[in-house]
């Protein structure tokens, strides 16, 4: 019998450093009710729409967690890089006093790949919580990175030990 625990967490501290580099709160204010002001969520951010949207994936092996043979529990921790261009994002850091990165924007008020992680002891799960940040960049740059936590228990060590 196989058990399968799939959680999904945001590196927030590798997202969050440096989050605002605009001089007032006014101005983070300001580009925010600017960003969402007739931004969709639904429209990829690609100006012809039958384009590809060139998403750059990296995967990270972070470290095994555990490995309990004795109750077959295998788990491990990977990180998850995605970063793409978003013409819609752009903005001149001058009109928001010099603001050139913000951090912690809420996946939901971007438009993010849908990306499905599947495998035989997983089955199958999406790659974005509501709960997930990004940080997005002057240039038209969104970056995030997730961690991706697996444990499972489906190791059969039968014919492979001698218990005499």
């Amino acid at each position: 019998m196989a058990v399968v625990i799939v959680t999904m967490i945001m590196l927030i501290g590798l997202l969050s450093s440096n989050a605002v580099g605009a001089r007032t709160v006014s101005d983070t204010e300001n580009f925010l009710s600017n960003l969402t002001n007739g931004y969709n969520v639904n429209v990829r951010p690609v100006v012809e729409q039958l384009s590809a949207v060139n998403v750059t994936m990296q995967l990270y092996d972070k470290s095994i967690m555990e490995v309990d043979e004795v109750q077959g529990i295998l788990s491990y921790t990977t990180g998850i890089k995605l970063l793409w261009m978003d013409y819609r994002l752009r903005w001149d850091p001058r009109e928001y006093g010099g603001l050139q990165t913000l951090a912690n924007i809420a996946l939901s008020q971007i438009w993010f790949p849908e990306v499905i992680l599947s495998s035989p002891v997983t089955g199958r799960g999406y790659l974005s919580e509501s709960w997930s940040k990004a940080r997005l960049i002057w240039n038209g740059i969104v970056l995030t990175i997730v961690l991706w936590v697996l444990c499972s228990v489906d190791i059969n060590l039968e014919g492979w030990t001698d218990r005499s």
